[in-house]
């Protein structure tokens, strides 16, 4: 399905770079209550982040202690759905059903205290938004395939920046820590791709000058 077409077209090997790139389906939920039953975090059961990504029947789903830290008399808990065959199906579901299966998932293991303590619930999901369509981008690309997708179009006209195409070494320290397919990785490419334009500017600025008709 197509989102987006430029024209002139992208050339056909950024295409299917940018096709390659997998994007799973996910969201997340905010559930405030009238009492706290739950500890900080509560991670999967069942094998946790690894094999729920490559075992796509079942989803990651998590839990944290919204409010750990903070100055409040608020109980609220976050809850985290990515990958899977299931989480694929939730995010189709409207808001409602995502928060009566998250809310089935929490009496089972807290003896339906979930239901009867619950007083609202937010979900954001951004498989139903018409742009993001997804949670996070893979970080299973090479640099090379990186290098690939957010090559600039023209002499400088368009210019791509995101966490799918930051580079695994671009970082906020010195350290390789890895960005790609991070919130910082995002942040680190919008810096790169400001950098790029204003290098592109100067050049046509230096061109302008240099001109005979100038």
């Amino acid at each position: 399905e197509t989102f987006l077409e430029f024209h002139p077209p992208m050339p056909r090997r950024q295409i299917r770079a940018l096709n390659a790139v997998s994007m799973p389906p996910g969201f997340k939920a905010f559930l405030e209550f009238q009492e706290r039953f739950y500890p900080g975090i509560i991670l999967p059961a069942r094998g946790g982040f690894l094999a729920s990504f490559f075992d796509w029947r079942e989803p990651y789903l998590s839990f944290w202690d919204e409010t750990y830290g903070q100055s409040t008399n608020k109980h609220i808990l976050g809850c985290f759905c990515y990958g899977g065959r299931i989480a694929k199906k939730l995010c189709k579901l409207p808001n409602k059903d995502i928060v009566a299966y998250i809310l089935k998932v929490l009496d089972r293991m807290y003896e339906g205290k979930a239901s009867r303590y619950l007083i609202n619930a937010h979900v954001q999901n951004w498989y139903s938004e018409p742009y993001i369509r997804g949670a996070y981008s893979s970080s299973f690309m090479s640099d090379q395939h990186i290098r690939t997708i957010r090559k600039s179009l023209g002499e400088g006209q368009v210019f791509f920046a995101g966490e799918h195409c930051a580079s695994h070494n671009e970082t906020y320290t010195s350290k390789a820590e890895g960005g790609n397919g991070y919130a910082h990785g995002a942040a680190l490419s919008g810096r790169r791709a400001a950098k790029e334009l204003l290098e592109s500017l100067q050049r046509s600025r230096r061109l302008t000058e240099t001109s005979p008709e100038s």
